[in-house]
């Protein structure tokens, strides 16, 4: 953990205030470690969170870029034997949000209400992915559309993870003070 965020403070030539679990997997060690090497959150890859973290060293994510409902080699076939993995593995956090079953039958449409759910309530809507599995199940032109999609939305502001951590630190910092005072 030192030597990457090491390495990419040397290549951005700024500090790297988040971290991103490998495979999503942590534990309280790991989140001490992050905490003492400088990090000011972490992000898991728990899915269908859409509340500001409690934890910036536990924070979720809403939903990640990738193919449903069937589990694909590629962009053009599909895995047999675990073809209905995505739907399954998504299907009761989805619903717990609020998305409709026909909407989650495709990854853009259950993006798209799950983003809608989230502008409605106020909350934090959390994309993410990984560019080698956008590339690889040709899903580019899907990404583009909802990023223009969520990009003309009023009372909208758009973050990143570091700018999320500092805005809700600053803000648990100003209502300490207030209590206080």
């Amino acid at each position: 953990m030192v030597e990457s965020k090491s390495w990419l403070e040397a290549i951005l030539g700024k500090k790297v205030g988040t971290f991103c679990y490998p495979f999503g997997d942590y534990n309280e060690e790991i989140s001490f470690i992050a905490k003492k090497v400088g990090f000011k959150g972490a992000r898991t890859t728990e899915r269908f969170i859409i509340n500001s973290p409690k934890n910036f060293f536990t924070f979720g994510t809403t939903i990640n870029v990738y193919p449903q409902p069937f589990r694909k080699k590629n962009e053009n076939h599909y895995f047999g034997r675990y073809l209905l993995q995505p739907f399954l593995q998504t299907y009761s956090g989805a619903k717990k949000m609020g998305i409709p079953t026909y909407k989650m039958l495709r990854w853009k449409t259950m993006a798209i209400s799950a983003f809608d759910i989230t502008l409605a309530r106020g909350e934090v809507f959390h994309l993410w992915g990984h560019s080698w599995e956008i590339d690889k199940y040709g899903m580019w032109d899907e990404l583009e559309n909802l990023l223009k999609y969520i990009s003309f939305k009023k009372n909208c502001e758009y973050l990143t993870n570091g700018q999320v951590v500092k805005i809700n630190q600053n803000e648990n910092f100003i209502s300490t003070r207030r209590l206080s005072s």
